[in-house]
């Protein structure tokens, strides 16, 4: 709750400035949060529209946490408009920099920090934190550091989250697999999917061809993905990925494929559920999915399933001696940026 009224807050700020109007080109990030305007704002309540792209559980989640905030108090009223995915979102956003048709609050993935920033709209969520004594304390280090570029942190830290492997407990059983043991590294997971297909399980990884796990696999190796220290010292010009360790991830994705350790269904593309819809089916027994989807999954992949699921949740296997976690993420669900604030405001 206390997230949301900070969020909240922050919209206000926009509203106050003129959000929805798109700033001239090349205009700057705002560096003033006039956190006193709520108070000259005329006509309550203050209406506040947020876009995001939250499903099912989340955004029955999120949607409590907005009547809630709501029905305590009077001045402020926040309508959630539901954008279906991140891609959709960006793209709705940036054509509004044009037609002027822009939220008060946006959620967005966290890779389109830059291009949120290169528009010129966004209000740094540390500048209102600051003008409001709020602190960012009790918030993980690596998170904040994420969000912040060039000494500003930009985004309001949300809902932060990273692929996680999801595997049925009971396939790994009957396969004479340690249940409590789940795949470690790639070559643990080969391992595991070879003992699952010999006990008939079809395609023993439900993969989905999403980047975003190449990304982490790359990361956990302690590789850059592009040059310029992933874009954080200066714009990336190229790509990085073309490296002894890049070529071992995709012969080792290659390789599982091709023997029938992993989905080879074309439908499996980066919005699709078919790799966990398969451990239900029981055609897999292993899948990446984001740890943001936990609450879903649970209520959608087990349900009536529970005669022949156990659901296992387990650190994304890494992709050879491990040098740290997963890189700061959220598949589907991400951060909070602020629209249609320029400097001249």
């Amino acid at each position: 709750m206390k997230k949301l009224a900070v969020v909240l807050v922050l919209a206000m700020c926009a509203s106050a400035l003129g959000a929805g109007v798109a700033p001239a080109a090349g205009a700057a990030t705002s560096t003033k949060c006039p956190t006193s305007a709520l108070k000259s704002a005329k006509g309550k309540p203050v209406e506040i529209t947020m876009w995001h792209w939250m499903a099912r559980e989340n955004e029955a989640e999120l949607q409590k946490l907005t009547d809630q905030f709501n029905s305590s108090q009077s001045d402020v009223k926040v309508n959630l408009v539901n954008q279906i995915d991140w891609e959709a979102t960006l793209q709705k956003y940036k054509s509004g920099l044009g037609t002027g048709d822009l939220p008060d609050v946006v959620q967005l993935q966290e890779t389109d920090q830059q291009q949120m920033i290169d528009t010129g709209t966004v209000l740094p969520a540390s500048v209102c934190a600051k003008a409001d004594k709020y602190s960012f304390s009790d918030f993980l280090p690596r998170v904040i550091s994420y969000f912040t570029v060039q000494g500003t942190q930009y985004a309001m830290p949300f809902n932060t989250s990273g692929p996680v492997l999801y595997y049925n407990k009971k396939a790994f059983s009957a396969a004479g697999l340690d249940p409590d043991s789940p795949p470690k590294t790639l070559d643990d997971l080969r391992a595991a999917a070879e003992k699952l297909k010999a006990n008939g399980v079809e395609a023993p990884l439900g993969y989905k061809t999403d980047p975003i796990f190449f990304e982490q696999w790359t990361a956990m190796a302690n590789k850059l993905f592009v040059n310029n220290g992933n874009g954080r010292q200066k714009r990336a010009t190229k790509a990085t990925f073309d490296s002894a360790t890049g070529r071992t991830i995709f012969s080792w994705m290659d390789g599982m494929v091709k023997d029938g350790l992993a989905t080879t269904n074309p439908d499996l593309g980066t919005g699709s559920f078919d790799n966990l819809l398969g451990i239900q089916s029981g055609s897999h027994a292993m899948a990446f999915e984001t740890s943001a989807a936990l609450g879903t999954i649970k209520s959608v992949l087990v349900g009536a399933n529970a005669a022949n699921i156990e659901l296992g949740v387990a650190p994304f296997p890494s992709s050879g001696p491990k040098k740290g976690g997963v890189a700061v993420s959220g598949g589907l669900v991400d951060s909070i940026h602020l629209a249609g604030v320029p400097k001249a405001a």
